[in-house]
């Protein structure tokens, strides 16, 4: 069906719904939704439970990633997962992306364990269509705004204006998004300031790779608040100290797709040692990343982690109601 961005694709929506139940004569005992109150999906749940006197479960969105990846692999022991993706809602409130989390799919019961350090979005959505907002942003918390920048000669006022937001911390939401963080670097190498359509700065970033290369920019793991973070201020600083040195785009490209693979296999490393299980599940957008698909389960299998990875769903959004479902229908139990 696609994006549930207006009503007309709503209708179509219940229609079909309408439809299958009808079809294969189900009516559902539960319904679940994801925690975006905004979402028409979520408004539709919210009627219908009221409306037939059904129970209404909300589940974060990267936990119905690891959810959908794991119930596809029939895997419900204790597990982790790295849900990696643009944008998702997350308990605390916050915009999350890049996520390290423990779920034992069997019990329905998952944690937040693990991710990418959270950076700014300046402007919110607009940070999403111009990602040199994000790339700036990452450069002042990295402690290095100067020099000349990619985006200077076409966005130097909105730039004055951007700083100014910063500054100030205003309309500048945090994320621990790994999506962002592609479209940062690929604004930061001048392949993709703003964008006309969704993922194109990564699509750019993974084009424009040497695939030659073997340097990996390294990705440190701290701890802050209880939770494993990979450092993304000290990375991003790394390739634009190496930029500044005259490194190609070409060899940058690499080298991150190459350290962030390395990374996150370590924060998953550090985040089985500390629950004692070798399983590490593979969700989300990111993995239409053919660069990060293949390199992210080999960092994992040398670690001595066993992948998992979606072979029958797509890893993007496709795949979240399954992964719904699949949890659901273990609360149910």
């Amino acid at each position: 069906i696609g994006d549930l961005e207006n009503p007309a694709t709503l209708g179509f929506y219940e229609e079909v719904a309408a439809h299958l139940e009808s079809l294969l004569e189900v009516r559902p005992k539960a319904i679940v939704c994801d925690l975006h109150p905004d979402f028409l999906s979520t408004r539709y749940a919210e009627a219908r439970a009221a409306r037939e006197g059904l129970p209404l479960w909300r589940l974060q969105h990267h936990a119905a990633h690891a959810a959908s990846v794991l119930a596809e692999n029939n895997c419900y022991e204790p597990a982790l997962a790295l849900c990696l993706d643009g944008t998702g809602l997350g308990d605390d409130g916050t915009i999350w992306g890049g996520e390290l989390i423990h779920m034992d799919l069997g019990r329905a019961d998952w944690s937040r364990l693990g991710r990418l350090a959270p950076f700014a979005l300046p402007g919110g959505e607009a940070a999403i269509r111009e990602p040199w907002r994000i790339a700036l942003a990452l450069r002042i918390q990295a402690g290095e705004d100067a020099g000349p920048a990619p985006w200077d000669a076409e966005y130097a006022m909105a730039a004055t204006a951007v700083r100014e937001m910063l500054a100030r911390g205003l309309n500048c939401p945090l994320t621990s998004s790994c999506g962002r963080l592609f479209d940062a670097v690929s604004a930061l190498l001048g392949l993709c300031p703003s964008i006309t359509y969704e993922g194109q700065a990564a699509i750019r970033l993974e084009a424009h790779q040497d695939l030659s290369v073997t340097m990996a920019v390294p990705f440190s793991i701290k701890e802050r608040g209880g939770l494993l973070e990979l450092d993304t201020a000290a990375f991003f600083l790394h390739l634009l100290e190496l930029r500044r040195t005259g490194v190609s785009v070409p060899d940058l490209a690499r080298r991150f797709h190459l350290g962030l693979a390395e990374g996150l296999a370590d924060l998953a490393l550090s985040g089985a040692r500390r629950c004692g299980v070798r399983t590490v599940a593979l969700s989300g957008g990111v993995f239409h990343n053919r660069t990060i698909a293949l390199l992210l389960p080999e960092a994992l299998a040398r670690r001595g982690l066993v992948p998992l990875t979606h072979h029958a769903l797509p890893p993007g959004d496709g795949g979240l109601s399954y992964g719904q479902a699949a949890w659901a229908s273990h609360v149910l139990r």
